[in-house]
């Protein structure tokens, strides 16, 4: 029986092979990139996919090297997670507190402005080593935080300080020592930071990463960081002497009264 009783044959084009993923056909798309930064490319192309009405059932993805650097992304910033519970955990125990922890950890997210001025000086992308970087500081800046959180607590518990005398002599006591750590730090990762050096410019973003946050939570350290613990060791302390009050007054069998509402206590003065 001849072929073309049953069907007619006409020459055409088709693909050479049918490609599947999750039970459903795709099709791959390859494209290179010259002279422009991968970020800057990806943009443009997903900016030109969204303009592109496809038909139902039809959908377009970007995969490749992008997909891959979301997906490390994720991790990445897991990872900076996790190390920040880390940290947080260890000088919980170390301090057996649960409050100056967080005061030392204020110069974490402090750290991030001084990175992302760096970035933006510099010119840095935020890609994957420069997350990596986030990941260093987070141990890093805490350090100088945690000498002057132990010092000033050390003068509070062996020399007899007050708050406000061991704020100020620890502070003072411990700037020097938080400069050179700070300083000798930046200097061995300048040459790294300025991209000196044959490969250098492949590390450039967590050398530049690291000095940014590490400067910008020096400050933080010795500005901020004893402010804070004078707020809330005073606040512990008032908490701690009307504890005390009261324990004294049911010993002695007298009632104390819960303090008024300021509302209240308003309408009473007037």
């Amino acid at each position: 029986m001849p072929l073309g009783s049953i069907a007619s044959i006409n020459p055409g084009e088709g693909p050479l092979s049918i490609n599947r993923e999750n039970q459903e056909r795709y099709m791959q798309v390859l494209a290179g990139i010259d002279g422009r930064r991968f970020s800057d490319a990806a943009s443009d192309v997903e900016a030109a996919l969204a303009r592109i009405e496809t038909p139902y059932g039809f959908t377009i993805d970007m995969g490749g090297e992008l997909e891959e650097q979301r997906q490390v992304f994720v991790e990445l910033l897991i990872g900076v997670l996790l190390a920040v519970f880390l940290v947080y955990t260890v000088m919980a125990v170390q301090f057996e507190s649960l409050v100056q922890p967080l005061v030392i950890m204020t110069a974490v997210p402090f750290s991030l402005l001084g990175v992302l001025l760096t970035l933006a000086v510099t010119g840095t992308t935020l890609n994957m080593n420069s997350f990596l970087g986030l990941v260093v500081l987070v141990g890093i800046v805490v350090n100088n935080a945690i000498v002057l959180v132990d010092n000033v607590n050390r003068m509070r518990r062996e020399v007899g300080c007050t708050l406000h005398e061991a704020l100020i002599r620890g502070s003072r006591r411990r700037l020097r020592p938080i400069l050179m750590t700070t300083l000798t730090t930046a200097l061995g990762l300048l040459p790294l930071t300025l991209g000196i050096g044959e490969g250098s410019e492949l590390q450039a973003p967590l050398a530049r990463v690291v000095v940014g946050g590490l400067l910008a939570s020096t400050l933080i350290t010795l500005i901020f960081v004893p402010s804070l613990y004078l707020l809330v060791e005073r606040g512990r302390e008032r908490r701690r002497a009307i504890r005390g009050r009261r324990k004294a007054a049911r010993k002695a069998g007298v009632h104390i009264p819960q303090a008024a509402p300021a509302m209240q206590r308003s309408r009473v003065q007037a």
